[in-house]
Parts: C-alpha cells; sequence; structure tokens
C-alpha cells in the first residue's frame, strides 16, 4: 500500500504527463521482458484513478493505454519473430524456461485467438505475442487481432480506476440503471451483429439486405406514428422524468464526451473520411464501378441528412424543455448519422477479415451509435421515441447501402488493408481529440 501511495502522490505532482505515463505502463505491462515482473494492473489502477478525479478526461487515457497496448505487443511479437528460440536463452526465460512452456501450450490450444484471450490471463499475459511470433504466425494476422484486441483491453484495464477517481472526486456513484441500460444496448449490439452472420450463412446476402431494409423502414414508420400519438409523448414524459432524476455530475461528463462524437464536425469528418476510401479505391481500381460506389455512397449519406432534417419540419414536435438546441426534435439526426457513419467504417474494415471476426467489428459499430443516442436521452437533448426513430433511420439507409454494394462490390487489394487500419486508428484518434 505504501509503494501504491507514493506512485500516486507522485503522479499527482506530474499531472501535465499523465497521459504519457499511461502509454509508458500499458506499454511496459505489454512488453515480453518487462510486463513478467512489473505490476502493471496495480500501476494501471492507480494511475487511472487519478485521471478519473479530473485530471485527464477519458478519451485521452483510453487512447494513451491503447497504444501502449498496441506498441507492447507489436514490439513482443517482433522480438519473437525475429529471434525465435534464442531467446531461450535470455533473461529471465532461462532461469523461468516454464513461462514461455506455458505460453506454447496455450497458443497451440487456441491459436490465434490466443492473442486476444491471452491479454486478460495475467501469468501468460506478456509471453503470448512473444511465443506468436517464434512460432512463425503470420504477422498480419497478428497485427489484426492486435489492433482489435488493445480496443477491449484498454477499457477493461483503464475505466474501473477511472470509475473509482471520479466517484471520490464527485462524491457520487453510477446509477445502476444507466450500467443496465448501456449493458442491453451491448447485448443488442452483438446479438444483431452475431444473427447477421448467422442468417447469411443461412441465406443469400441480396435477400438479407432487402429484409433488413424492409424490416428497418417498418419499424421507423412505426415509431414515426407512435411519435404522434399521445402514447408516445406519454413515454416520452415518463422516460424523461425517469432519466433525469438519475443525474449525476459523472454521468454529466461521461454522457457530455459520447454526445460530442455526433455533433456536426466529428460527423462531417467521417463522412468524409468514407469518402477518401472510396476516392482512393476508385483511384486504384479504375473502373466505373468503384467510381459509381464513389457517387452513390455520397447520394445515400446526404439523403440520410435531407430526410430527417425533412421529417423534422413535417413532425415539428419541440424537443424537451432542457434542450440546447433549437431545431426540432423528431427524429434524432445525431443517432441516425452515427448509426450509418460509425458502421460503414467498421464493416468496410471487417471485408479484410474472415466471417468469423467480422461481428466483432459490425457490433462495435452498432454500440457506438446506440450510445450516442443513450446520451442524447440523458442529457435531455432528445426525448426517447426520437432516438428510437433516428436508429431506424440511419438502420435503414446503411442497409441501402449494402444492397447496393452487394450488386457492384468494392474493389479489395489486401496490400491496402494496414493503410486502411493505420488511417482509421489516426482519424479515431483525431476524433477524440476533436472531441
Amino acid at each position: 500500500m505504501a509503494e501504491l501511495s507514493g506512485l500516486a502522490d507522485w503522479l499527482a505532482a506530474h499531472q501535465q504527463w499523465l497521459a504519457f505515463i499511461i502509454g509508458l505502463i500499458a506499454f511496459a505491462e505489454s512488453l515480453a521482458l518487462v510486463g513478467i515482473i512489473l505490476p502493471g494492473v496495480v500501476m494501471l489502477f492507480s494511475a487511472a484513478t487519478l485521471a478519473g478525479s479530473g485530471v485527464l478526461d477519458v478519451w485521452s487515457m483510453l487512447l494513451a493505454g491503447f497504444i501502449g497496448a498496441l506498441l507492447g505487443d507489436g514490439i513482443s511479437f517482433l522480438l519473437g519473430y525475429k529471434f525465435h528460440d534464442r531467446i531461450r536463452g535470455w533473461w529471465p526465460f532461462r532461469s523461468h524456461p516454464e513461462w514461455l512452456n506455458q505460453g506454447e501450450t496455450f497458443f497451440d490450444r487456441h491459436g490465434g485467438v490466443s492473442i486476444a484471450l491471452g491479454r486478460f490471463i495475467g501469468p501468460i499475459r506478456p509471453v503470448i505475442p512473444l511465443v506468436a511470433g517464434m512460432m512463425g504466425m503470420p504477422a498480419r494476422y497478428f497485427f489484426i487481432v492486435n489492433v482489435l484486441s488493445s480496443l477491449v483491453w484498454a477499457p477493461v484495464y483503464l475505466l474501473p480506476g477511472y470509475f473509482v477517481g471520479a466517484s471520490l472526486h464527485w462524491k457520487d456513484h453510477l446509477p445502476v440503471e444507466w450500467l443496465v441500460a448501456t449493458t442491453v444496448l451491448l447485448f443488442i449490439a452483438v446479438y444483431a451483429a452475431y444473427l447477421c452472420r448467422y442468417l447469411l450463412i443461412k441465406i443469400s446476402a441480396d435477400k438479407l439486405y432487402r429484409t433488413g431494409f424492409l424490416t428497418a423502414l417498418i419499424y421507423t414508420i412505426g415509431i414515426s406514428v407512435l411519435a404522434m400519438l399521445p402514447a408516445g409523448m406519454e413515454l416520452n414524459t415518463y422516460m424523461f422524468d425517469h432519466t433525469y432524476s438519475l443525474h449525476t455530475p459523472l454521468l454529466d461528463k461521461l454522457f457530455s464526451a459520447v454526445t460530442a462524437t455526433g455533433e456536426f464536425f466529428p460527423t462531417f469528418g467521417m463522412f468524409l473520411f468514407a469518402l477518401f476510401w472510396l476516392g482512393l479505391d476508385a483511384l486504384h481500381a479504375r473502373n466505373r464501378a468503384a467510381v459509381m460506389n464513389f457517387f452513390v455512397y455520397l447520394v445515400i449519406a446526404l439523403a440520410l441528412k435531407g430526410t430527417f432534417e425533412g421529417m423534422k419540419l413535417l413532425y415539428a414536435l419541440p424537443r424537451p424543455e432542457p434542450a440546447l438546441s433549437t431545431s426540432f426534435s423528431y427524429p434524432s439526426g445525431h443517432t441516425a448519422c452515427m448509426i450509418f457513419l460509425t458502421l460503414w467504417p467498421l464493416w468496410y474494415i471487417g471485408r479484410y477479415l474472415s466471417d468469423r471476426y467480422k461481428p466483432w467489428l459490425w457490433s462495435l459499430g452498432l454500440f457506438i451509435g446506440l450510445l450516442v443516442g443513450e446520451s442524447r436521452v440523458y442529457k435531455g437533448e432528445h426525448w426517447f421515441v426520437d432516438v428510437l426513430g433516428g436508429f431506424g433511420l440511419g438502420l435503414s439507409f446503411f442497409m441501402l447501402w449494402l444492397i447496393w454494394e452487394n450488386k457492384h462490390p468494392l474493389a479489395l487489394s489486401r496490400n491496402n488493408f494496414y493503410w486502411r487500419l493505420g488511417q482509421l486508428a489516426i482519424f479515431c484518434a483525431a476524433v477524440v481529440y476533436w472531441t
């Protein structure tokens, strides 16, 4: 405990370095030769607790942890890939050969998935990337799993400490109702993604996408009717009163950060980023279909914007009283845009992966969109039914894109994968910085 207190005191005296320190600890904790002996979990918890006390925002903390973990495992893999069995003679493995043996047994049992699983299993966590390199795992496959698992690792290891620090700082807590609601949204996203994968095995993609579009469209029409009925307003009023009673300073801070990702500049950036990728595809393929994909995406995205703006004018429903925006309420443009704009790049990246891993990305994109919708209800910027309608609208237009793309597939160059992944990581970092 004395060591932990000393670490916290030192971090408190060097607050401007906290993001760098978190990244450095995550890097060292993931590095094979250091992470074995470093009490990384304790150090990360201490640093995240200090960050949660108001020293560092949650996005900067998660980004620092993600980059550190990514680099730590990446360098461990490259060391194993280059030096192979010579590593057995290095300290500390020459004194503890069982550490490598345990890692090899785990890798043989679980294959490539061990990279993701190993991050969360203490005794073998630091050696799995090293063993993967020693055993000749393809670098391309490793770095795919490394990026995806780092995205999961950072919040799992850092958010508990952050929430503890934030709760102590704000002298408040996270209401169980919001934790349950967010967990339900995550379940919905994961279930929908894996259901889609299952149905793609059973029926053709064209039939699935057309059915999905009609289902989303009928759902949106139904919600639009509900928005005009007294029952819809009663539901809105109940949800507004209930959620308003559950506000806490901590949630104010967290949901403000989430809802900021759906503002104009981040969403416009996502729109331009997708056009950038499609433009590169068109230049690479040099055919009519690739150029058409660029313009079809442009038309669908602009049609989504025009549709929800037109519906706002048509319904002319006022927003909840504390809302800062002066535009009409139904449907939620933030939710509609984020469902469409977050699903698209993760669907695009998923084309490079096997069917086994695509649902991970689909569920992530869907969950982000749903989380933005949840933040709009929490902040009182939209009624509950507004968000339900925005979800259906965004999903409908995304299904339109899938119907088109299924008939006119995008050109896929395997050599571009790492460029695309790197570009996406840089763009996400820019969005986090902006918000």
